[in-house]
């Protein structure tokens, strides 16, 4: 029984969109955050910044997604980003992935302020950029809530006794 939990909201901007991470990525949310990443990449949506925030733990695999769903984002004439990220992330994805490998920033802002720069050749010119208030608000109307996986019920004396672990 294979369950995938990743919880993310997703903020719509103008030429670009904010990945909010709500937890850690681990080896079993990897496969999620994948898809989701591909599906956004696939939708045209290839400026993308990962809040990081509130991630807690990046697992190798974690880090194999972010590397290939960059490149799929630069080949789209696009980029992947991170996002304010704690210090020891951001440690081991440099160490890891290489500098220069993907871009980092300390505050969400800055992260923003490069893809307003780099949006002035697309269709959307830098001024419509939505300027996000202070405080982080969940808009329904344009941003998107990936809830986790639903856990699904156990079938066998088997899966109720691994469930209750």
């Amino acid at each position: 029984m294979d369950v995938y939990s990743f919880t993310a909201i997703i903020h719509r901007r103008t030429g670009y969109l904010i990945v909010e991470l709500l937890e850690g990525i681990t080896a079993e949310s990897t496969p999620r955050l994948g898809e989701t990443l591909d599906k956004l990449i696939n939708e045209d949506n290839v400026n993308i910044i990962l809040d990081f925030e509130k991630c807690d733990y990046i697992c190798s695999t974690g880090l194999g997604v972010l590397h290939y769903y960059r490149s799929q984002a630069v080949t789209n004439k696009g980029d992947l980003i991170i996002a304010r990220a704690m210090p020891f992330i951001k440690d081991v994805i440099l160490q890891t992935l290489g500098k220069g490998n993907i871009e980092i920033f300390d505050e969400l802002e800055s992260a923003e302020k490069s893809f307003k720069i780099s949006t002035k050749d697309s269709k959307c010119s830098p001024t419509e950029s939505y300027k996000h208030p202070t405080k982080r608000i969940y808009n329904p109307d344009t941003d998107t809530k990936i809830p986790p996986a639903p856990t699904p019920k156990p079938t066998s004396q088997t899966d109720q006794h691994r469930h209750l672990k």
